[in-house]
């Protein structure tokens, strides 16, 4: 895909994000998707940002997959799966102008895009769009944060991991069993008993 067609996609992330729009804003996700960079390939395994680190501002994922988990002590959680065509950011980065809490890490060879914090404070000095910008994604995390948990409260083991095959049809080869169980909040005993059930695996 040639960077000019990424750039196109990118846009169209940043404009599907706001509620309702406006010439500024037109404007302003032209700048913004135009001074998106590609990074060096990630490879799987790799980190894109660990944790206490300062990541770019946004991402984009032109190919691959990516995991972001939150550690404390010897527990670590999966908070979401990153496909591929998919803006992104670091929470606390971007909300907090703190260091990340947590660590994004590489699934499989991943080819991402991003933005520098200080080229989109740039582009909010010329156009003023910023602050839009910001609510759209403090709306779009919330939206996914109550999506998810209501899907690890309302449904049942089987529909958990249909759904997330629905989402990610890739997920059995890209994560461990364990990885697996934990993304679901299920234990590697049921999770064994419904791939078995269900998938033959």
């Amino acid at each position: 895909m040639s960077p000019e067609s990424i750039k196109q996609k990118i846009q169209k992330e940043l404009l599907s994000s706001l509620i309702g729009n406006s010439e500024k804003n037109d404007a302003a996700s032209i700048e913004l998707a135009g001074s998106f960079q590609p990074m060096p390939q990630l490879g799987r395994g790799d980190f894109l940002w660990r944790a206490g680190s300062h990541s770019p501002f946004l991402f984009f994922l032109e190919s691959g997959a990516l995991v972001e988990t939150y550690s404390k002590g010897v527990n670590t959680s999966m908070i979401r799966l990153v496909s591929p065509g998919t803006l992104f950011w670091c929470e606390d980065v971007v909300f907090y102008n703190q260091g990340a809490l947590t660590q994004a890490k590489s699934l499989t060879n991943s080819s991402v895009w991003y933005l520098s914090q200080e080229e989109f404070y740039r582009i909010h000095k010329e156009f003023g769009s910023g602050f839009d910008f910001l609510n759209a994604f403090s709306l779009v995390t919330l939206g996914n944060y109550r999506s998810r948990t209501a899907q690890l409260i309302q449904l049942n083991p089987e529909k958990r991991l249909a759904h997330a095959l629905g989402q990610y049809p890739a997920l059995l080869s890209l994560l461990t069993r364990d990885e697996l169980a934990r993304f679901l909040a299920l234990s590697r005993s049921t999770l064994h008993r419904v791939l078995k059930q269900g998938y033959g695996r």
